[in-house]
């Protein structure tokens, strides 16, 4: 059987398209008396210049002369082939030692002729030289149209294509400008984002700004008119003067903005909180005036976001963070651990995941023996390539699949296995806290401790409350916290502590309520 090979790259020219390549191919069967043939189409946009294995139509062709049902193959032309020299070699010799005879056009290739294999080599490095031209042109072509000032990609904003030329656009000229002066005023890139977007400024897809694309235009050395592509410089038209756009890009350093504040102060609960609201986490905020601290709160990162707008209250940073404190200098956490140690429900979950670890492991040994099974229909040429290939896909999958449940089992497994003393470990170091532990300590403790704390607040009853996800079991501790900051509720197991006085904490009252199993959860429904 004839295969009939085809293929167009992006720089072929129209003639050499499919059409009249597959035209061309079957006029050869009929002519040369090839009543059976097959067509191996590799389409279009396939560079010769890449491998083998990445041309499926033409490694195809190989495992198909391999397996004696082609021989004879027509390419148009060799460079239909390759562009590349090592694609050459390993095609002819592959061709060469299943006896298959090889066509470029009407002549066939003659393996044993010097000159003919010396011509192929040659015709072989020319193609590679055209491809590594082509590839020299087009970047000559790119640097050539930089310094002519023509446009060739998508334009910046600021600037338009006229008739081909890169030219300022009038109507978005100002913006640039307005961007460029109110950076040097001191307004931070996400700052002049949200001026833009108040004032109705869209961008040009209409999009809202952000404060990364302000940021890309102010260091973006075309506006001074410095065009760069390859490592080379090229005169652009300007919209900023030279001496502007880097007097405001010396002054991005100091814009609060985009190099960030230095902070002064340390918030405890940093990456733990997130809003019950939005979902977004909480960051630490301070307001100063005349020195004097006049906001410090913890607040939802969505309502700095205009298309969030999160309604979320903040919340009083030092107070939250003596009220998470005082879940360890009470016996809260340590009567929540105490309680799992006794009753230890994890050793049904082991018993549980061991089950499953076997029965995963009966699954990978199903698997290695289904694969080594199709091997031995592979190696009788029982099955066709196609089957395989998708059969071959199939079982890789599966396995990879249950490979990685049995990692994952395991690590559940382990991590089971040596929670008992993790938590009896923490029981200790929750012995040993005290009031006067280092702000690192205490951020120490509360990782190792807490998953998360999810902050929700109540309209209606004008109070927060606050999840804490324990990070060792699966547990979690209410904390119920009036907008006054007056007292509040911590709920975790068979108790509630109240704490009084939160105003002073120096003279904080600690009360003990027993209030049964499952309050917790009660309470948060009551919630929602």
């Amino acid at each position: 059987m004839l295969a009939i090979y085809t293929r167009l790259s992006k720089e072929d020219e129209e003639s050499n398209s499919i059409e009249n390549q597959t035209r061309e191919g079957k006029a050869f069967a009929k002519a040369n008396g090839f009543h059976e043939y097959e067509l191996y189409n590799e389409g279009k946009g396939v560079s010769g210049g890449v491998e083998i294995k990445d041309r499926p139509q033409l490694f195809r062709l190989l495992k198909d002369m391999r397996s004696d049902k082609i021989k004879a193959v027509w390419f148009r032309h060799q460079n239909r082939l390759e562009r590349n020299s090592t694609t050459f070699v390993i095609f002819t010799g592959e061709a060469k030692k299943n006896r298959v005879h090889l066509f470029f056009g009407d002549k066939e290739y003659d393996y044993n002729d010097p000159q003919n294999v010396l011509f192929g080599g040659i015709t072989s490095a020319i193609s590679q030289y055209q491809k590594d031209l082509q590839s020299t042109q087009t970047k000559k072509t790119l640097i050539d149209n930089a310094q002519e000032g023509k446009v060739w990609s998508i334009v910046a904003y600021g600037y338009k294509s006229d008739g081909g030329y890169l030219a300022v656009n009038d109507n978005e000229v100002e913006v640039v400008k307005r961007i460029y002066r109110e950076s040097l005023q001191g307004i931070g890139t996400d700052r002049i984002a949200k001026r833009l977007n108040k004032d109705n400024i869209p961008t040009r897809r209409g999009a809202e700004w952000r404060g990364r694309t302000v940021q890309g235009i102010i260091k973006n050395t075309l506006y001074k008119g410095e065009r760069v592509y390859g490592g080379r410089r090229f005169e652009a038209p300007k919209i900023i003067e030279p001496e502007l756009w880097q007097k405001v890009n010396d002054n991005l350093v100091n814009n609060r903005n985009n190099s960030g504040k230095r902070v002064e102060h340390k918030y405890l609960l940093k990456g733990l909180i997130t809003c019950g609201t939005c979902g977004k986490g909480y960051y630490g905020k301070v307001k100063k005036k005349n020195d004097v601290i006049n906001e410090n709160t913890y607040t939802c990162v969505g309502k700095r976001y205009p298309e969030i707008k999160c309604k979320s209250r903040s919340i009083n940073r030092p107070t939250l963070d003596l009220v998470i404190k005082t879940m360890f200098l009470t016996p809260t956490l340590k009567e929540i651990y105490l309680n799992y140690l006794n009753t230890v429900p994890e050793n049904d979950k082991l018993e549980e995941l061991n089950e499953s670890l076997k029965e995963l492991q009966k699954q990978l040994l199903a698997n290695n023996k289904e694969k080594n099974n199709l091997l031995d229909k592979v190696a009788k040429g029982i099955m066709d390539d196609e089957f395989i290939k998708s059969k071959i896909d199939s079982i890789k999958a599966s396995r990879e699949s249950i490979t990685l449940q049995i990692n994952n089992t395991k690590e559940q497994i382990d991590r089971l296995s040596n929670l008992s003393n993790d938590v009896e470990a923490s029981i200790e170091k929750i012995d040993k806290v005290d009031a006067n532990l280092s702000h690192n300590e205490w951020q120490e403790l509360l990782k190792e401790n807490i998953e998360k704390i999810t902050l929700y607040y109540s309209f209606q009853e004008r109070s927060f409350a606050l999840l804490v996800n324990l990070k060792l079991i699966d547990d979690e501790i209410l904390i119920a916290l009036p907008q006054s900051m007056k007292e509040a509720h911590i709920f975790g197991g068979r108790f509630a502590w109240t704490i009084d006085n939160l105003k002073d904490s120096t003279e904080l009252k600690l009360t003990r309520i027993e209030v049964g199993e499952g309050i917790t959860r009660e309470l948060l429904k009551k919630l929602d």
